[in-house]
């Protein structure tokens, strides 16, 4: 491609972004307004086979709908009806930075991304945060319910709401992150968080997720934590007072999530995917 192509390319997605960027929602769909009906009537059908992904001229696009309503407990965090817009992530496809969009990030909330190497900016009354890679390019747009509407929140996602605004917990991305391995395969992955802890300070902590099967009616996810910490402790020498468990509740797969944290830093949330099917 010329430079002068790659000019014009760059200064379409800039417009095509930055006319959405700096208000809620993303072309006209907005979340908890807008349903699948209007996502297809407004930019077609998508075209990955998940049925989410749109990968058009300037982003690829991710839009998560509601599934069922809260009687089925947490991941439905909307008591709203099915088939309703909850979130909507942008890649974009050229290089941006914040000030190529036309970002004003001064009412935004600025915390570290350890994966990105970068920043998070969030603005929870817009209901917008955007990841930024260490040399200022934008990675990631996303666009969730405002902070006027989280009185639809379920109540276990209410819950969550909470304990993130007391500084208790947080989202946060695992330094390992597996699902239904050999007992061989385990063990590597596990040596590889251990390669990772080294490099912490000796007093961070440990966090460990496990997550059910749907149809797994005991621990929640609590019995496949327990069993990964005993092998940090009894195989790889890990002192058992630095390791928390948690049963993260359930999921498609049995799934293990290893976190480190420094001392004081909340507790990363569960992140399940599946309601149980004990209910």
């Amino acid at each position: 491609m010329s430079i002068h192509n790659r000019f014009i390319t760059c200064c379409c997605l800039t417009v095509g972004i930055a006319t959405v960027c700096c208000g809620q929602g993303w072309r006209n769909i907005v979340p908890l307004h807008s349903t699948r009906k209007d996502v297809q009537r407004l930019i077609g059908r998508p075209t990955e086979s998940n049925g989410l992904t749109y990968d058009l001229k300037t982003e690829r696009v991710t839009i998560y709908y509601s599934d069922l309503p809260c009687v089925k407990g947490w991941p439905y965090g909307w008591n709203v009806a099915p088939d309703v817009v909850i979130k909507i992530v942008v890649y974009p496809q050229a290089r941006l930075t914040l000030d190529q969009l036309g970002f004003d990030v001064r009412g935004y909330t600025k915390t570290q991304n350890s994966r990105l190497g970068g920043n998070d900016y969030t603005n929870n009354e817009l209901g917008i945060s955007i990841g930024v890679k260490e040399n200022g390019e934008v990675e990631v747009i996303q666009y969730q319910p405002s902070a006027k509407e989280k009185h639809l929140l379920c109540p276990d996602a209410a819950e969550r709401e909470r304990e993130i605004e007391r500084g208790l917990s947080t989202y946060a991305t695992p330094v390992i992150s597996y699902s239904d391995m050999s007992p061989n395969e385990e063990t590597a992955r596990l040596d590889l968080f251990v390669d990772q802890l080294a490099k912490r300070s000796p007093e961070s902590k440990i966090h460990v997720i496990g997550y059910a099967r749907p149809d797994d009616c005991t621990g929640e996810g609590i019995e496949p934590a327990n069993r990964v910490r005993d092998q940090l402790v009894t195989k790889l020498g890990i002192d058992s007072r630095r390791i928390t468990t948690t049963g993260g509740g359930h999921n498609s797969t049995v799934r293990i999530q290893l976190y480190i944290t420094r001392p004081g830093e909340p507790r990363p949330l569960s992140t399940p995917d599946a309601p149980s099917a004990c209910r």
